[in-house]
């Protein structure tokens, strides 16, 4: 598998990683996106400092994720119903 060098910013500071290929896109899209949360933290709470900035994007994101998270699971809970259903009806048809 192919990987690239990229240099991830965050704020003010550069990050050098290596991921697959195929993974850059997904990761220049986390980069944006944390940098477009941790900009709008910094004009929401001016007065605030760069730990306090960054820990509310922290927070943001993890939230989102564990929400996320939250929705596979429920998904994959309906879709095991269904097969469960499906399942009965092959008993019945077969017995």
């Amino acid at each position: 598998m192919e990987s690239v060098n990229l240099n991830i910013k965050i704020g003010d500071r550069s990050y050098p990683v290596t991921v697959p290929a195929a993974d850059e896109p997904r990761v220049r899209a986390a980069e944006r996106m944390i940098n477009e949360k941790l900009s709008a933290y910094k004009v929401q709470y001016a007065g605030a400092d760069k730990t306090d900035h960054i820990a509310m994007t922290a927070f943001f994101l993890a939230n989102a994720l564990v929400a996320a998270e939250g929705n596979v699971a429920h998904d994959y809970s309906a879709l095991q119903q269904e097969i469960n259903q499906l399942e009965q009806l092959l008993q019945q048809e077969a017995g």
